[in-house]
C-alpha cells in the first residue's frame, strides 16, 4: 500500500476526525483529502502525467503535506 492509500483509508473510515495536528489547529481528514484532490486537479489540469515529477517545496506543516498528497492523487483523484 502507497502512502496515500493509508490516507484515503482515514478519510474513509472517519472523513471528520482529526488527521493532523499543527499548534493549536486541528485538521479533518476531509480538510486535506479535499486539499490534495484540489492540488491533483491543478496539476492534471496543467498537463501532468501519471508518471511525471513533482516537489513540493513547503515549510514543515500540515498544508505542505496537503500537497504533497496532492501530487501522490494526481493520476487517479477520486473522493473516497
Amino acid at each position: 500500500m502507497a502512502i496515500i492509500d493509508y490516507f484515503d483509508r482515514g478519510w474513509r473510515i472517519n472523513p471528520h476526525g482529526v488527521a493532523y495536528i499543527q499548534g493549536e489547529r486541528s485538521f479533518s481528514f476531509q480538510e486535506i483529502g479535499e486539499l490534495s484532490c484540489r492540488v491533483a486537479n491543478g496539476l492534471l489540469g496543467a498537463g501532468l502525467e501519471k508518471e511525471a515529477k513533482a516537489a513540493v517545496w513547503a515549510d514543515n506543516d500540515v498544508i505542505g503535506w496537503g500537497c504533497t498528497l496532492g501530487t501522490w492523487r494526481a493520476g487517479w483523484c477520486t473522493s473516497p
